[in-house]
């Protein structure tokens, strides 16, 4: 029941002893498992014994104490007598975790019913938290170091059911039916509730409770409105429903239904918009509901102004979601809801928010890959270039899609509104290109558009879209164009001092504004001259030619930077016309 713990001898002082209660026993015999330290100041003192020591068992006889029962007779057990209300405040601040101590609790507050309202909140949370896992399961001292047997877990569960069962009746017959109503409702507010089975069961044996009583408020005590509802607080409530309504009883199950479906609408009613955030519920409610709550409720809010994400992702998934299930459907035969909203959700939605999905020059720019230049590949020592590596924006893909799927479901008038409304005017200011990152998203982008292409039939679309195409490639042309190196004026350069004959050339060459290169053929002696006389420093270049006696010395002017820029200028140049061809 105690535990004791002796501190270390200090500085002569007298060892520090401290004592923890472990365990109490109630009046019934009950035990609750506590962790209670003990006050030097409220131990007994020695004097208390009127001189008697405590019986030990190595004595012969019985010195004082007779009186004792054996069970608490020798003093290495203790009984401790403490006041319920100390032990209810300590048990509130440090918690009770076992199904056993809460259970004694409960009988502690049956005989006491003036401290009940505290303990049976606190007994009620514990439970609630017991079911869902938040305290873990309790194990015996044995079971702690050996793994508990799942028949000893499955007993504890229906003990612990029990237990709640026994906690809502006193509640229910001591007009205490609020507090485990709210104890309830602040349970489900935890969004991992509906994975305890047995806080479901205990939710919906409230709920037929308070219907067999007549309580108008039965349903509501469960599925309350929002001051301002959004998707995730309806799903939230789907959820619920879903998960009590099966473990109602089965005279109460239709009106439970009713309830639902009323509760659900009125919610939905209450919505007038919707953000990227609400998506993930939405898509998890319009399976779950009637087709005629989508039309009247979830497609009219879709349709209205919203952000261009929100919009772009709505579209796509609901297309993702009907082309999953059309494979389902061709597999099974079974038809599905998917099919029926697809067309007509396209056709409202981008009515009224074909501007809203307008493509920016940042789409473009977000293209990634591992440099800022076309790629080159080598094969056969042939080098080829290459621009499939880039990937376009995330967003750019779901206009691809939408766009796509609109020319599937026959709608060629609203997607020649999208495409006239949201493809950009590339000769705004904003798209200039004026960056040294080549326009990569731009024509992967078109690359992409011209694939849709192959799939459009239409001549009107089919025009604005190749328009679109032109004015791009145009734009990319034109990008190269600007980008080309500029020449110099004139290559001219300062002589050499030295006036030999090897060096006349050499001079008339340094002279000339217009050349660029000369070759200068000749023995070993005269070349090494001529590489010592050519100012290295100002940017000249000498090669040797080794085809043929004697060597040529070629000498280069020009810059190495500008001959650098003007091969990857002629490397892009190749690049863009191999993908144009």
């Amino acid at each position: 029941m105690t535990r004791e713990t002796e501190g270390e001898e200090y500085d002569g002082e007298e060892e520090e002893m401290t004592l923890c209660l472990e365990n109490l026993i109630t009046p019934r015999g009950g035990t609750i498992r506590i962790t209670m330290d003990v006050k030097q100041e409220d131990i007994l003192a020695e004097e208390f014994y009127d001189g008697r020591s405590p019986d030990s068992e190595d004595e012969g006889e019985y010195t004082g104490n007779e009186g004792m029962n054996n069970t608490y007779r020798y003093h290495n057990s203790v009984m401790v007598l403490v006041r319920k209300d100390y032990d209810f405040s300590q048990q509130l601040t440090i918690g009770c975790k076992d199904v056993a101590s809460l259970k004694t609790f409960f009988d502690l507050v049956r005989m006491d019913p003036t401290a009940a309202d505290g303990m049976l909140l606190f007994i009620l949370r514990g439970a609630i938290k017991k079911m869902t896992g938040k305290y873990g399961r309790s194990y015996s001292y044995t079971s702690y170091y050996h793994y508990a047997s799942p028949a000893r877990n499955i007993d504890s569960d229906k003990e612990l059911l029990q237990l709640f069962f026994d906690i809502a009746n006193y509640c229910r017959s001591t007009g205490r039916r609020t507090q485990l109503c709210g104890v309830l409702q602040e349970a489900m507010q935890d969004p991992d509730w509906s994975s305890s089975m047995d806080l479901v069961r205990v939710i919906a044996k409230q709920v037929s409770v308070d219907i067999d009583a007549g309580i108008d408020d039965a349903w509501n005590m469960f599925g309350k409105g929002f001051d301002k509802p959004t998707f995730e607080c309806v799903n939230r409530t789907r959820l619920l429903v879903e998960k009590i309504g099966p473990a109602l009883p089965r005279g109460i199950r239709h009106s439970f239904e009713e309830w639902t479906s009323a509760r659900l609408t009125k919610n939905l009613g209450a919505i007038n918009t919707y953000s990227a955030e609400d998506i993930p519920a939405i898509m998890n409610l319009i399976p779950s509901l009637p087709i005629e709550n989508y039309f009247n409720n979830i497609l009219p809010i879709l349709s209205r102004p919203s952000c261009r994400e929100a919009l772009a992702r709505v579209l796509t998934q609901i297309g993702e979601k009907a082309f999953a299930n059309l494979n389902s459907r061709n597999q099974t035969g079974a038809t599905n809801t998917w099919d029926d909203l697809l067309k007509p959700s396209y056709e409202t939605i981008l009515r009224y928010n074909g501007p809203k999905l307008k493509i920016t020059k940042r789409d473009f720019d977000s293209a990634t890959g591992s440099t800022s230049n076309f790629y080159r590949v080598s094969y056969h020592d042939t080098s080829y270039p290459v621009h499939s590596s880039y990937t376009i924006s995330h967003y750019l893909l779901q206009f691809l899609a939408i766009i796509r799927r609109t020319v599937a479901l026959g709608l060629h008038e609203a997607a020649l509104d999208l495409v006239s409304t949201a493809l950009p005017d590339l000769n705004d200011a904003e798209f200039a290109f004026e960056t040294s990152i080549p326009p990569a998203g731009l024509i992967v982008f078109v690359e992409k558009l011209a694939a849709v292409l192959n799939k459009i039939y239409d001549r009107a679309l089919e025009s604005a879209i190749v328009r679109f195409m032109k004015m791009a490639l145009q734009k990319a042309a034109e990008w190269l164009t600007k980008r080309r190196p500029k020449e110099l004026q004139s290559w001219a350069r300062a002589i050499t001092p030295c006036l030999c004959a090897a060096c006349i050339p050499l001079n008339d060459f340094l002279r000339s504004a217009t050349r660029s290169s000369a070759r200068f053929t000749s023995v070993l002696k005269v070349r090494s001259h001529l590489e010592q006389q050519v100012p290295h420093r100002q940017g000249y270049e000498c090669v040797t030619e080794r085809h043929g006696t004697p060597h040529t010395l070629i000498v280069y002017k020009a810059s190495r930077e500008y001959c650098r820029s003007y091969e990857q200028w002629q490397s892009d140049v190749t690049a863009l016309r191999h993908r144009l061809s």
